[in-house]
């Protein structure tokens, strides 16, 4: 696959680098409750791939860094001694174990709770020391922003880069009368959590005004309880080939997320794709209050299913709001946007490195 994009010349080059530790390090790794710690244990078995990747920089005259794996960040605080880099943590993991931990107490299901808090643990302080030690960090939504900020205490290293979405020519389709549809990675827990809580609860309060509605539930592996609630008003397809055809041709897309953080891809792709939502807070938390203010947001499965019944009653009220969403997003979330985005983090982390470099203080 590398080799292929660089033939294309979408990257120009590529390196696969390996490290490997004893049985009796890995388990010392694994039990270190600190990255210091991690880092220190294993810093001998890491130190070629260090030295194989920082010799990769130097021979293809590589200036900037970007390391978007937690698993990686390690290589990033070594190299932001030689060059700008930036730690690309994506979302706040305090953020979504956070917020899972409320679904736990708020479910009252406590099995392998033990062994959540250890996770939660390890990632809340991996977050910390990494956010900390890094020179400039970016996550995708102004919420991870703002968990991220206070576990490290430092506002001023932190930016949003927010993920971009493929702009196209909105082409006439003809809707599915009564047809909703949510979309996602079926086995993510954010994702099954969220549509199996509307199929409880919000979807028979709106059959019971519109018995001929039905959901499109879209998305690879859906996890076990998903499959066995399919029956003939409820399709749980799987993969689907053609995901942005399926939501032009929905009515209403439903964004019932109760958990997790970051980007909401689907949001933008319902709009881009010309579906009006209809989601809960969480979904929506990531757009500027712009976008918010022209989306139905409903956070119980009370007012969500009556939300559901007034747009399926009154489609066309909601066309003004659907056609300005869809300006606002091509305006606001398109890949060179994105790109102008990136420039403006990495001319701001070489700004950084150079104040270092000249042994300079910075925030």
């Amino acid at each position: 696959f590398l080799s292929k994009l660089q033939s294309e010349g979408i990257i120009a080059g590529s390196l696969i680098i390996y490290y490997h530790y004893s049985a009796r390090q890995g388990r010392m790794g694994a039990l270190a409750f600190h990255p210091g710690l991690t880092n220190w244990i294993l810093k001998d078995v890491r130190k070629k791939p260090v030295d194989e990747l920082l010799g990769f920089a130097k021979d293809h005259r590589i200036t900037h860094a970007i390391v978007s794996d937690r698993f990686l960040l390690f290589l990033a605080d070594e190299l932001q001694q030689v060059m700008p880099t930036l730690f690309d943590l994506t979302d706040s993991m305090a953020l979504y174990y956070w917020r899972r931990l409320g679904m736990i107490f708020r479910s009252r299901h406590f099995s392998g709770l033990f062994g959540f808090l250890r996770d939660y643990q390890t990632n809340l302080i991996a977050e910390a020391y990494y956010g900390r030690r890094a020179r400039l960090s970016s996550v995708v939504s102004p919420v991870d922003k703002l968990w991220l900020d206070r576990i490290t205490r430092r506002k001023s290293r932190s930016r949003v880069w927010m993920n971009g979405a493929t702009i196209h020519t909105l082409s006439p389709v003809k809707k599915i009368a009564k047809r909703l549809i949510f979309s996602g990675s079926m086995n993510y827990r954010p994702n099954y959590e969220g549509i199996l809580w509307f199929i409880d609860n919000v979807f028979p309060q709106v059959l019971a005004k519109h018995p001929d509605a039905q959901i499109l539930v879209a998305g690879i592996d859906p996890v076990p309880e998903l499959l066995a609630r399919a029956n003939d008003r409820i399709q749980v397809t799987g993969f689907v080939p053609d995901l942005a055809g399926e939501i032009a041709r929905s009515s209403l897309y439903i964004a019932s997320l109760l958990s997790g953080g970051g980007f909401r891809n689907k949001v933008v792709e319902a709009l881009l794709n010309g579906t009006y939502l209809i989601g809960t807070s969480i979904s929506v938390e990531f757009l500027p209050a712009e976008f918010r203010s022209l989306i139905t947001i409903a956070d119980s499965a009370q007012d969500m299913a009556a939300a559901i019944v007034d747009y399926l009653d009154n489609p066309e009220v909601y066309g003004d709001r659907l056609r300005l969403l869809h300006e606002m997003v091509i305006s606001q979330f398109s890949w060179r946007n994105r790109s102008r985005d990136l420039m403006c983090l990495l001319a701001e982390a070489q700004e950084i490195h150079t104040l270092q470099r000249a042994g300079k203080q910075f925030a």
